[in-house]
This record gives C-alpha cells, sequence and structure tokens, in this order.
C-alpha cells in the first residue's frame, strides 16, 4: 500500500513539475515575443521619421534633392559628392540601428547576435550588410553613369524587393506579394515616364511602414 501511495506522489510531483516548466516556457515566450514586438516597433518608428524628414525636405526645398540629381546627369562633379553623402546617411542609419539593437540586447542580457537571430533576424550582419550593399551599389551606380532618370526606378525595386523577401516589413505574405508586385510595376512606370522626384519612393515606403506598423499593433493585441 505504501509503494502505491509513493508512485501516485510521484507521478503527482512530475505532473507538477511538468505543468511548472511549461508555465515558465509560456512566460519566457511570451517576453521573447514582447521584446521583438519592441525592437520592431522602435525600427519602423525610426524609419518613418526618417522618411518623413526626408520628405519634408524635399516640399520645404521644393525638391532640392531631387533637382541635385538630375543636376548630375550633366554636371559629373556632383555625382560622386552625392554619393559620398548618401554613403554617409546610409551608414549613420545602420550605426544608429545596431547601436540601438545593442543597447536593447544589453538589456535583455544577451550578446547582440543572439538578440537579433532572436529577434530580428532580417538584421543578420552578412546578409542584411550584403543585400544593403548590393541595392546601394546599384543606385551609386545610377547616379555615377550619368543616368539619374532611372534612380526612381532602382528605389521602387529595392523596396519591392524588401517586400518580397519579408525583410522589415511585418505583413501577411498575400500583402507582401500585392505590395511587392505592385511596386514593381511602378519600377517599370518610373522607367517609362521618367520619374524624377524621390520623394514618391520614399513616401510609398512610408505608407508600407505605416501599414506594417497597424498590422504589428493588431498582432501585438491579438497576443494580449
Amino acid at each position: 500500500m505504501d509503494d502505491k501511495n509513493q508512485i501516485e506522489d510521484a507521478l503527482k510531483n512530475l505532473s507538477d513539475m511538468q505543468r511548472n516548466l511549461a508555465s515558465i516556457d509560456r512566460i519566457k515566450n511570451e517576453k521573447i515575443l514582447s521584446s521583438t514586438f519592441a525592437a520592431m516597433r522602435f525600427l519602423q518608428r525610426a524609419s518613418i521619421l526618417l522618411a518623413g524628414l526626408i520628405i519634408l525636405v524635399e516640399l520645404i526645398t521644393e525638391g532640392l534633392l531631387s533637382q541635385l540629381l538630375i543636376l548630375s546627369k550633366n554636371n559629373t562633379e556632383l555625382r560622386t559628392p552625392i554619393v559620398l553623402f548618401v554613403a554617409s546617411g546610409l551608414t549613420l542609419c545602420l550605426f544608429i540601428v545596431y547601436i540601438t539593437v545593442w543597447v536593447k540586447a544589453r538589456q535583455d542580457g544577451e550578446s547582440i547576435r543572439v538578440y537579433i537571430s532572436r529577434n530580428l533576424s532580417y538584421l543578420n550582419f552578412g546578409s542584411y550588410l550584403s543585400d544593403i550593399a548590393l541595392k546601394f551599389f546599384l543606385c551609386s551606380g545610377i547616379i555615377l553613369i550619368g543616368v539619374p532618370e532611372y534612380l526612381v526606378a532602382a528605389m521602387l525595386v529595392c523596396t519591392a524587393d524588401h517586400l518580397f523577401q519579408s525583410r522589415f516589413f511585418v505583413l501577411p505574405e498575400i500583402y507582401r506579394n500585392l505590395f511587392g508586385f505592385s511596386t514593381f510595376g511602378l519600377s517599370v512606370i518610373a522607367i517609362l515616364l521618367k520619374w524624377t522626384s524621390v520623394t514618391f519612393p520614399i513616401g510609398l515606403f512610408l505608407i508600407f511602414t505605416v501599414v506594417s506598423m497597424i498590422h504589428l499593433k493588431k498582432k501585438e493585441l491579438v497576443r494580449g
């Protein structure tokens, strides 16, 4: 009889342990998911702020950035400074992004690599930096060879690629594909009509980011 009671007690203790472990895993997963949402929210807000700032400068200066790009078509001395300016801005943005991620990783007591692989896999150093570098070389090459009228199309293609790869934008697959193909189609129109205002592709990127943030908020509400 005692052996039977001991077995029952052991099974009960084992069941309690399993429930406790399941509870710990659930709390840990919720914490991880919450941290992921917080990191995504921050990066998307920062992107909206940056895109909005560029558009504001364009509007205030009556398209100064776009005009400089067009002038570079016949003025070779403008091309290199423009590319260096873009490279400097891009480097600064990447520095801010990774410094911010590093700070958040420290707050969670993790290394930046572990934090990125768990929360923001699309920011993986090798793949993300090489992807950004390729997009930069595409756009800077267009400027350097003197065909800035194709820059808007290139920017739209880069945005479409981000949508297709699910880098940065948090959207259902059907919306990613719809927005991606639509953006790619707009890039073809941009080539045919020779659109030159950088406000359009940056504005479109801003709109997609806002939609992404709304979807992210809905996911949080559903989880909550």
